[in-house]
Formats: C-alpha cells, sequence, structure tokens
C-alpha cells in the first residue's frame, strides 16, 4: 500500500459579506478543482488553512459566511469531515475592538528578547489569556469543534492515526500580537515564542511526522524572536505551512541538526484580477519526497489550473531525508539584520515610497532567464534551444551560472533576492552561506575579496567566518558585474575560486551583442552555465504593480497600460528601475509628460530633493538648483578620482571646499555634515562599509551630465578623445537633457565615419541579399554559405577585431566607473551606439529633412555593417573553436537569427525616436538605399508603434519577398511583435494578413495559380490564427 498524505493548504480569504458575489466565483472554481482532483487521485486527509479567513476580525457575520460558504462546502468537496480541518488565524481575524491599548502597549515594552517572551508564554494561562482570548472567539467559534473552544488555549496540537502512522499538527498562533495596523507596521513585530514551538513538539514527540501550521512568514518575526524560533523548527517538525504574503512559494530548508520543508501558499482570494491560489501537498513516505502543487485562478475560463509561472507543470518536487546533518551557519538576529538592511536600503520603495514593501522578499519579481539570446526561432517545427529558467532552478543543483543582462534590467536586484532568500527563513535556505562580491572591489590579492564580501554584508559576516565556511564547501558565492576586460582581477578571483574548491558561483555581468561571446569558464578554471535576463513584459510589470500596492491595487491593467505607453513614448525598456520610478511618481500623483528618459530621471530626482525642503534647507537657504550644483561637484570629484564612493570624513571634506567658496559657513546656518547626512536619509546617497556614493548608477550618470552643463572643463575633459567612450552613459544624459549641442553631435558624427569611409555600402551591404533563410536549428548552413553572402567584406582584420572585441560599459548598481580604462582609439561598434543615441537625442538642432535623412541612412547602414562582421566573426571563432559551449550549441542559429536579431533592437534602441520617425519612413522608402537598411528603418519605425507602421512593413514586402534573409529577418520581428504586443482589433487584422504574406513568402517556392496561391494563403492564415495570439486595445 501507498504511503503518501495529502494535503489541500489554502490561506487569506478576506471574506467580506457585503462583497461576496466575485469571492463566490473564485470559492465555487476552487470547490470544483477540489472534488476533480479527488476524483481524479482518491481523497485527501487534511483541509489546512493558515489564517486571514475574513476581511474583519470584529464581523461576526463575516465568520458565519466563512463557514457557510468556504469550510463546509470544501470539506464537503474534499470528502472530508470537519476534524481534519485544521486553521489558524492571521492577523485579518482579530478582533480588533477587543484590543487594550494600555495591554498592548506593557507587554510591546516587555517582550524584547527571547528569555522575556519564553516567560510570557509561560505565565500565560495565570495572566494574560483573559486578554487574548477574547480577540479571537468569532474565529474559534468558526474553525474549531465545540470542546476545543473551551479550553482557551494560544496554540493547540492534534495527532492524526493515519494508516501511515501517526502524524501530529501543531496550530501555532502568530496573530496574538498583531495591531492591525496598515502599511506592514507589523513587520518584525510579530511574536510566536520558541516555547510555543518545543511544548507543541514535546507533545507530539510520539508522532511519526509532525507538521507546524501558523499564518505569519518568518520574515515578520521579532528579531529577538526569529532565530530561536528557526532553530526550533529545525529541531522538531518535519513540515512546516504557513500564508500571509498572498504569493505561492514553496521551498526547502536545512536546518541545524534535522531537515524540514516549507510551503507557503498563496492567497485563496483577494479580487479576481489578483494572483488567487493554493498548495496540495503530497508526501510519498515510500519514495521519501515532498511534491507541492501550485494551482492558480485563471479568471478567463473561470477555474482553478497550474501554476505555471511559478514551477514547470504547477509541481515542486523536493526529496527528504530524516536526520540530515548541515551547517551550522544560522547567523545571529544582529548579523541577519544588517545583510538584509544592506540589501533593501537599494530599494526606490526603502527611500521614496510611502505604502510599497520595503523589503526584496516582498517586492521582488522573477525576471524572464532564457538560456539563449533570442525570444524564439521563426519556424513552428524544430526543437528550440530558448528554454525559460525558473528562479527557484538557479538555487537547485551544485551547477555555477552565468547572468547576462542589459543595462538595469535587475541583474543586481536577482543577487540580492538570492542572498537573502539563502538566509535562515528564506525561501533557497539549505545550509549554505551566501556571500555577495561586487567585481570592481576585487583588488590584486585575495585580501581584497575578503574584504569585498564583509563590506557587501554590512559587516554582517566577519572574514574567519568567511573562511570556515569556504573550507566546509558551504557557501554561496553571488558576484555582481563581472567584466571580462578586468586582466588582474579575474586573475585573482580565478584563484580564489581554485583555492577554495567545491563552493557555487553566481555571477552576473553586462550583456553586449555587439561584442564577441566569451568563455567565462575558461578565464575562471570552472564550468558555467549561460542565462540570459530579460527586461520586464506586461506580466511583470502588471506583479510588479500588485506587489507594491501590497495586492490593494483595483486598476492593476489601467495602471499597466499607462505605465507602458509611457515607456514606449520614451522609447525606453521596461526595466524594474523604470517601472519603480513610474509607480512612485504615480503613487505622489505626480502629473508629468516625459520626452525621453533623462527627463523621466531629472522628474524624479528633483522630486526627492524636493523632499528637502523644510527647516534644513531653509536655514541653510539653499533651493534644489543649489543642491544639484554640490552633486554635480561631487559627481566631478568621484570621476576624476576614478572611484564611487569615499569616506563620510573625505565627502564632507569636498562639500565643504564647495561651500566655502560660495557662502559664508556662518550664513549657511547648517553644517556639511547634516547635508550630507540630509541627501543620505532622502536616498540620493548613500552610506555604507565602503563610503558614501551615489544610491544608484543613473543619479551619478545624471548629476555628471549637469556638471557638464555647467561647468566647460568638465565637459572637454568627459567629452575628450580617451573618456568619450568610458563616459557613454553620462554623454547619453547629458545630450538628452540638453538636446541642442550640435558641435558634440558633429564631432561623434565625424569621428563614426573615418571608420567607414572606405566602405561602399552599396556593395558591402548588397551582401545580406544573399543569405539563406534563417529558420530553425533543422537547417543545415555550411559557414561557407554565410560567407558567400558577404563575401565583399571589406575591413581589415585589425578592424573587423575592433568591432566586436569592445570595451564593455560598466553596469554598476551603484556609481560611477570604477576601473580606470585608458582608451587609445574609440572602438566603432561602442562609437556607433553612442552616435546613435545622440543623433536620437539632438532633438533641438535645426537640421534639415534632406540632411537627416543622409545621417541616418549612415547610421543605418554602420549597424548593418555591425552585424555583417558579428555574423563573420562568430564563424570564424566558430572554426577556433572559441566560443562559450552554450554559443557553440545553436549552431547556425547563432549568428543567422539571434545575433541579428539582438543587434537590430540594440539599434532600434539607441537611435528610436518618435521625433524621427518621418525621416526614417524616408529611409526605409528610398530605392536608393540597400535593402538591409531599408528593412533596418522600417523595422525602428514599426517598433516606436508610430502612425501608419504597417503600412511601412507592407510597401517594403514586394522588395524583399525574394531574399531569403532579409525576409525571415523581418518575419521574425513582426511575430514575436504581433504575440508579446498590443493592438487595435484593425491593426491585429492588417498585421496578421503582413504576416501571412511573410509566411508564404517563406514556404512556397515553385510556381502556383491564382486558385491555389489563394487556397494555400487561407491555410497559413488559420495556422497563424491558431499558433500567435495578439492583445487586443480598445482604442
Amino acid at each position: 500500500m501507498t504511503k503518501r498524505l495529502r494535503i489541500i493548504h489554502c490561506s487569506d480569504l478576506h471574506l467580506d459579506p457585503t462583497k461576496l458575489a466575485d469571492c463566490q466565483i473564485v470559492l465555487d472554481a476552487f470547490q470544483q478543482d477540489v472534488a476533480r482532483r479527488v476524483q481524479a487521485d482518491g481523497p485527501f486527509d487534511l483541509l489546512v488553512f493558515t489564517g486571514d479567513l475574513v476581511k474583519e476580525g470584529k464581523n461576526k457575520k463575516a465568520f458565519e459566511c466563512a463557514r457557510e460558504k468556504f469550510i463546509i462546502p470544501t470539506l464537503t468537496a474534499a470528502g472530508l469531515t470537519e476534524k481534519n480541518f485544521c486553521a489558524v488565524p492571521g492577523n485579518h481575524d482579530v478582533q480588533l475592538n477587543e484590543l487594550n491599548e494600555i495591554y498592548e502597549n506593557g507587554v510591546t515594552g516587555q517582550l524584547t528578547n527571547r528569555d522575556a517572551i519564553n516567560a510570557f508564554l509561560d505565565n500565560y494561562d495565570a495572566q494574560h489569556r483573559s486578554f487574548i482570548d477574547r480577540r479571537f472567539r468569532y474565529f474559534n467559534a468558526a474553525t474549531l469543534p465545540e470542546v476545543e473552544q473551551r479550553d482557551q488555549e494560544l496554540f493547540r496540537t492534534r495527532i492524526y492515526d493515519f494508516s501511515i502512522g501517526k502524524i501530529g499538527i501543531a496550530l501555532l498562533n502568530t496573530a496574538w500580537h498583531a495591531s492591525g495596523k496598515a502599511n506592514d507596521y507589523d513587520l518584525g513585530k510579530i511574536i510566536l515564542g520558541e516555547r510555543q514551538v518545543d511544548v507543541s513538539a514535546d507533545r507530539l514527540k510520539a508522532c511519526l511526522f509532525k507538521i507546524a501550521v501558523f499564518h505569519h512568514p518568518f520574515d515578520w518575526l521579532l528579531p529577538a524572536d526569529k532565530t530561536s524560533v528557526m532553530r526550533a523548527m529545525q529541531r522538531h517538525f518535519d513540515l512546516v505551512l504557513f500564508g500571509h504574503a498572498h504569493y505561492q512559494d514553496p521551498m526547502s530548508l536545512v536546518g541545524v541538526s534535522g531537515h524540514f520543508f516549507q510551503s507557503q501558499t498563496g492567497c485563496l482570494y483577494s479580487t479576481r484580477d489578483y494572483f488567487n491560489g493554493y498548495s496540495i501537498v503530497d508526501i510519498d513516505f515510500g519514495l521519501r519526497q515532498f511534491k507541492i502543487e501550485l494551482r492558480e485562478y485563471y479568471d478567463e475560463r473561470r477555474v482553478f489550473d497550474n501554476a505555471l509561472r511559478f514551477a514547470e507543470n504547477g509541481i515542486y518536487i523536493q526529496q527528504f531525508q530524516r536526520h540530515r546533518a548541515g551547517l551550522d551557519l544560522v547567523l545571529s538576529d544582529e548579523a541577519q539584520s544588517a545583510f538584509q538592511d544592506a540589501v533593501n536600503c537599494r530599494l526606490i520603495s526603502a527611500v521614496a515610497a510611502a505604502s510599497a514593501p520595503k523589503n526584496i522578499r516582498e517586492l521582488f519579481v522573477s525576471p524572464d532567464l532564457r538560456t539563449s539570446t533570442g525570444q524564439g526561432e521563426v519556424a513552428d517545427q524544430g526543437p528550440t534551444h530558448n528554454q525559460n529558467i525558473q528562479v527557484s532552478e538557479l538555487m537547485q543543483g551544485n551547477a555555477n551560472w552565468l547572468i547576462y543582462g542589459q543595462k538595469e534590467t535587475g541583474k543586481t536586484t536577482l543577487l540580492n533576492f538570492l542572498a537573502v532568500e539563502a538566509l535562515p527563513g528564506g525561501r533557497y535556505f539549505d545550509g549554505t552561506l551566501p556571500l555577495r562580491l561586487q567585481f570592481t572591489d576585487i583588488g590584486a590579492s585575495a585580501t581584497t575579496i575578503f574584504e569585498g564580501i564583509r563590506r557587501a554584508s554590512g559587516s554582517a559576516i566577519e572574514t574567519k567566518q568567511i573562511r570556515a565556511a569556504l573550507k566546509t564547501k558551504k557557501v554561496l558565492i553571488l558576484i555582481d558585474n563581472f567584466d571580462v576586460d578586468q586582466q588582474q582581477q579575474i586573475d585573482t578571483l580565478g584563484k580564489f575560486i581554485q583555492d577554495h574548491p567545491g563552493n557555487r558561483v553566481i555571477a552576473t555581468a553586462l550583456y553586449d551583442p555587439i561584442r564577441k561571446p566569451v568563455d567565462v569558464g575558461n578565464l575562471l578554471g570552472i564550468s558555467f552555465s549561460t542565462l540570459y535576463l530579460s527586461y520586464f513584459a506586461r506580466k511583470q510589470v502588471k506583479e510588479l504593480i500588485l506587489r507594491w500596492a501590497k495586492g490593494n491595487a483595483n486598476d492593476v491593467t489601467q495602471l499597466a497600460d499607462r505605465i507602458m505607453i509611457t515607456a514606449s513614448r520614451i522609447n525606453a525598456p521596461l526595466t524594474p528601475l523604470l517601472i519603480s520610478i513610474l509607480l512612485w511618481l504615480n503613487e505622489r500623483n505626480i502629473s508629468f509628460e516625459p520626452v525621453n528618459h533623462a527627463v523621466l530621471l531629472q522628474t524624479f530626482v528633483r522630486e526627492l530633493l524636493g523632499k528637502l525642503g523644510g527647516p534644513l534647507v531653509k536655514r541653510a537657504d539653499l533651493d534644489t538648483r543649489n543642491v544639484e550644483h554640490f552633486l554635480g561637484h561631487l559627481a566631478e570629484f568621484f570621476t576624476k578620482e576614478f572611484r564611487e564612493t569615499a569616506s563620510r570624513m573625505e565627502v564632507e571634506r569636498v562639500a565643504a571646499e564647495y561651500f566655502v567658496g560660495r557662502w559664508s559657513l556662518d550664513l549657511l546656518k547648517l553644517s556639511v555634515g547634516e547635508i550630507i547626512g540630509s541627501l543620505i536619509e532622502r536616498g540620493i546617497l548613500i552610506e555604507s562599509d565602503a563610503g558614501v556614493g551615489f544610491r544608484y548608477r543613473c543619479f551619478f550618470e545624471y548629476f555628471a551630465a549637469q556638471r557638464m552643463g555647467d561647468e566647460i572643463e568638465f565637459y572637454q575633459h568627459v567629452t575628450s578623445e580617451n573618456n568619450l567612450l568610458r563616459f557613454a552613459r553620462e554623454i547619453d544624459t547629458y545630450t538628452a537633457l540638453n538636446r541642442n549641442d550640435s558641435a558634440l553631435l558633429k564631432r561623434i558624427l565625424d569621428d563614426l565615419s573615418a571608420y567607414y569611409t572606405e566602405l561602399d555600402h552599396k556593395s558591402e551591404l548588397n551582401g545580406f541579399d544573399r543569405l539563406p533563410l534563417p529558420l530553425t536549428t533543422k537547417d543545415t548552413l555550411s559557414h561557407e554559405e554565410i560567407r558567400h553572402g558577404l563575401e565583399t567584406s571589406k575591413l581589415e582584420e585589425q578592424e573587423r577585431d575592433n568591432v566586436f572585441d569592445l570595451v564593455t560599459r560598466g553596469d554598476k548598481d551603484q556609481c560611477p566607473v570604477s576601473v580606470r580604462r585608458d582608451i587609445e582609439h574609440y572602438v566603432p561598434g561602442e562609437l556607433l551606439d553612442l552616435a546613435s543615441r545622440v543623433l536620437r537625442n539632438s532633438e533641438l538642432i535645426k537640421i534639415a529633412d534632406d540632411k537627416k535623412q543622409e545621417v541616418l541612412t549612415k547610421i543605418c547602414s554602420y549597424w548593418a555593417i555591425l552585424i555583417a562582421e558579428g555574423m563573420l566573426a562568430t564563424e570564424n571563432a566558430a572554426d577556433d573553436q572559441d566560443l562559450p559551449q552554450d554559443i557553440r550549441e545553436l549552431g547556425p542559429v547563432f549568428p543567422l537569427v539571434i545575433l541579428p536579431q539582438a543587434l537590430s533592437e540594440l539599434c532600434q534602441e539607441a537611435v528610436g525616436s518618435a521625433k524621427l520617425g518621418h525621416i526614417l519612413r524616408r529611409v526605409s522608402e528610398s530605392d536608393e538605399n540597400p535593402l538591409i537598411v531599408r528593412l533596418l528603418a522600417a523595422l525602428i519605425y514599426f517598433g516606436l508603434k508610430l502612425d501608419r507602421r504597417i503600412d511601412v512593413i507592407k510597401s517594403l514586402f514586394p522588395a524583399i519577398k525574394d531574399k531569403r534573409f532579409l525576409l525571415g529577418m523581418g518575419y521574425l520581428k513582426l511575430r514575436v511583435s504581433y504575440t508579446l504586443g498590443e493592438f487595435s482589433r484593425s491593426e491585429a487584422h492588417q498585421l496578421l494578413d503582413v504576416l501571412t504574406d511573410f509566411s508564404m513568402a517563406v514556404q512556397m517556392s515553385g510556381n502556383m495559380n491564382e486558385r491555389e496561391f489563394s487556397q494555400m494563403r487561407s491555410i497559413l492564415q488559420t495556422q497563424l490564427k491558431k499558433t500567435l495570439t495578439p492583445r487586443i486595445t480598445h482604442r
């Protein structure tokens, strides 16, 4: 007989009798799903509910309604009786009108450490029962048998004698000290108590398997309570079930001397538009494994189904092992708080938002992680090399990962999230110690690595602890901003890794499609699996909105639409930073119409600086412009010192020198220490063990750009020959703010042209017309075929290397450029990217349309050459076996599909501007231009979502319909846009017609009569309708 225990785990119903209709729709779907699972897999053993049964605990009728509409029907659907129903209260279940303020204040003042909490629980019966029990009378009446209602215990235990043996359940209470206040007031103040855990476990000591059930996650516990509770759980329990955070996430934890599995189920009901879910916990004692089946409500179908976004097939499986030994790396309360503070302080919400979560665990949204840079293949058939990887999969097994991402895609945030969740109480804790390290902190010796790790932890982890953990091979090293150009740091890190074998590494690096891929594993002497971090899509935008609003946003769809429209208008990718800024501005009801990314950043920064108003600024007689000017001076200091931080004393010295030259310190009536402290408090600067610096890299870019406009000497320094590419991001921001620097635009364009003057662009770029069709990996495409299509290339070998062996721009989460790079000459690919951005930003410069068309044609031509050279460089590297394994496995898909798509996307991001729309059309329509240039211009125009964008594509189609490579390149772009984009019904219909034309040209060969052509076209269009579903907007 199979030895299994099956549990329905649900939580957070928030039932409100006055708003029952929508809730009933979800409950009906839930109970029908439970009944189907019983029919398919047999009966359940337990129904466990982990708190927040009702919206307001003082509403007795709400509990009666919950019993009638939820508890009894669900037990019936599950084939269970009330004795198999286990429930604990949540904070919403507390009868807040029964709280005694004097009693609560007195308790709060006393319960500050483990001993005091244990003493309180030891004396619960004598002193505290009458105050606490009354706040749960309605909840107990609805959820407990009458005999248990009379005992008035704070927590309860039950023993079930199943056929597999005795199963013990501890129903623990984390809500007894909940205040009911809004905006996560109780975060870090909830008390469970070690004594609850120990006493309940002692009552269950005869049981085969012990389960702890409570409402609040460990993160919500008082720091003085958390560590002792965690240790007690690890000593006694096998499975822990809880809720409250309103998202579904199973996790496995390895404790000090035992093993328990932990499952946090989702919110059963919030609204129909919010995530609603529950879990099925299946424990197989024969196979010794936990299986969590995650179920999610889909409102379109009004059913619960597999929650595919949380785990493959909605199922999470984890082996368990009794008496598993683990390394005691549970940090002290103070150390854990310092570690988490070092991470959380970098969140925008931590310094700027009134209501958004201040904890990365509450705010983090899982990004799309792909095994390839591309979004998909062109054809429907054939194997795919582009798989999605869940964040949880990064933490499973022993693989080392290298994660590439473009600027501000959330690389640092991802690593910070993994670090925090690898701590005790986190979803990925397995006894391994997470160590964060900024690559730029690495110097010539291992000592710099140890010191960098210590600083990154907020001094929570000492060097001796790091060394001890490394020896036991129980360390996860999280390296941010790995840079393949810094050989000294690579050598130091490689030796460090070799000296401490057996520890895992997860690193992030800037993805730059302009450069040749590098095998990082060879550089460090270990094997890596490679992933690519994508910009956010609509689903992540909506999830971040919900997390920001803590599930209380009623206009998620409308707000997501506004954010995506704004991003599209300024041609900015959907990064976590951009979305957070827009959410913050929305929260403060700030009306604005940004014309580009820099103006959006300026709005945000000035709002933060505006918060400096009040006594400090009034005393100092400083306005926002004064403070901006000083911060520009500070950015110049960091730039010329080649540093990103300085000691507090040194920063105050720089401030004093600045203000002394402009104000009398007596008249200032404010110390420089107070000014720096205020800037830190308001989130412009940040202070850590490394010193004081700008909180975000983009803040440094903004103030450096402002300084360029204020100080000619600094402007000349930044735009000098050796610094132009080093400060490309600062120059991008400066020109986006200025928009009228004609001299700089001319100078950069002249420099760019110098690298391409010897090329006959028409004959060069017509080589694309002869390339084969980029379909799937099923196509056998030889290196000779690719070379033949581009055989007229006249670039010299050194020039070709220069195009791809680029100096990678830094992508620090803080600021500024931390490593000096003396560049003796420009790199054409990077200079092209900068020139494109400066052209895009220079909207106030008066240039005749003919001249603009000439310049834009050249820019598109240079991007086409970059694509050609990238394809050739990849083929040459493949011949020399000089590519990373993941790129080699892609075969011809990389040079013929992924690389052209990535570079065309980069081209659109760099040069795309609605104000250049009419010029892009002229470039696309000019018969004098090579077809690849016309196609690039048309795709940029299409991607900008400008008027008549589909007509632009249709007008180009006759010219490229027999050019196989160009046809496939355009088809892939349109297909991805059709699937992921948003269109009106008429636009969707038009684009489907265009896609059908492209598909016909791609797949058809030979002559067909008109009737055969019409039939085949109808068949293809029907296939496309079935496989592609656009999002229709009502406009």
